[in-house]
């Protein structure tokens, strides 16, 4: 983590809590639009950012910054949202068929993007982007500064009781596939 507190990193300009929570954990988040990180990279105006692979691939940053924490860093999480209003005019005995049905898409769609996360590494690493490992106590070092990032924007960015739902999920997920 300090590292990475001695460069100007990439924010999502429509994100005022995320970049507050940056700034309150001691790092230096610069808010521009996706749009504008290319030419932030060029002219130095930022000098790191956090993205998914496929992103950083697709959109050529990589070949502006050559090297990558090898840390996951966070799910992108997405969903499909149906009003009220719709879902009960869907007829109840669908419903348990269309929950299921929407998970199975969703564990298909993971395993895809996966699949072109690591694609686009693989590629990156072929053009010269070096991924550094992360060990495990450097990780250790991240956690409290990610828990205070949460803390932060909890309320602002998200619920608390969907926040707490996530973390009892999250927990059982481990305790139950811990090895």
């Amino acid at each position: 983590p300090e590292d990475l507190k001695n460069h100007k990193l990439w924010n999502y300009a429509g994100d005022p809590d995320g970049t507050q929570a940056w700034k309150k954990a001691g790092f230096n988040p610069v808010p521009l639009s996706p749009t504008e990180l290319m030419t932030s990279l060029q002219s130095g105006m930022v000098n790191a950012f956090s993205t998914t692979p496929l992103s950083a691939a697709a959109y050529q940053w990589f070949g502006l910054a050559k090297n990558m924490c090898g840390m996951k860093w966070a799910p992108l999480i997405g969903g499909i949202i149906v009003s009220t209003k719709t879902w009960k005019k869907i007829p109840e005995s669908l419903r348990t068929k269309l929950h299921h049905a929407a998970l199975d898409i969703g564990k298909q769609i993971q395993v895809e993007i996966d699949n072109a996360d690591g694609q686009a590494l693989t590629i990156m690493k072929e053009h010269g982007l070096k991924v550094h490992p992360v060990s495990p106590e450097i990780e250790a070092q991240w956690q409290p500064i990610i828990n205070s990032g949460f803390e932060y924007v909890i309320g602002k960015s998200f619920d608390e009781a969907s926040y707490n739902e996530v973390k009892k999920h999250l927990k059982d997920f481990r305790e139950s596939n811990a090895q």
